[in-house]
């Protein structure tokens, strides 16, 4: 069996915003690390916990390469794809900018206060990456709910 699959063609898809979120991602580590700074690690922990629907999203894209774009498990995986993909990424991303944004005092005790903004930016970004994400996997969801249902 023949797979079209690659990990180029997969990062052209969507390469700015992929760019983007990696290269945000290694930045706000990398000075979250250098700083030992408890509440930019505290946001930082956001992402990496959106990071949980990475497996779904890979499994799926590599069962659909390989032809099992219409076996039961491919749905299963896309179906906890967009659970986890909602959890994680859509309603974690609003609430920690929200208590970003109602304890910002907080970061007057730390020495590296600069990386406050960063830690803003960092967490908006993110969302609205992800709010786009969430778009078009909800359509390529339906999309393919939909074909299933007019099989059956």
């Amino acid at each position: 069996m023949k797979s079209n699959f690659s990990i180029s063609g997969m990062l052209r898809a969507n390469s700015f915003a992929v760019t983007l979120h990696h290269v945000l991602g290694i930045i706000t580590h990398i000075l979250c690390r250098q700083y030992d700074h408890g509440l930019f690690a505290f946001y930082t922990s956001g992402v990496y916990l959106a990071e949980g629907s990475t497996p779904f999203l890979h499994a799926s894209w590599i069962m659909k390469s390989v032809g099992l774009g219409e076996k039961f498990l491919f749905g299963a995986t896309g179906t906890l794809l967009v659970i986890n993909f909602f959890v994680f990424r859509i309603l974690v991303p609003p609430m920690l900018l929200f208590h970003y944004a109602t304890n910002l005092e907080s970061w007057a005790h730390y020495p590296a206060v600069h990386m406050k903004p960063l830690a803003g930016i960092t967490l908006f970004v993110f969302m609205m990456l992800n709010l786009n994400w969430f778009r078009t996997l909800v359509e390529l969801y339906y999309a393919g709910v939909r074909k299933i249902m007019k099989k059956n």
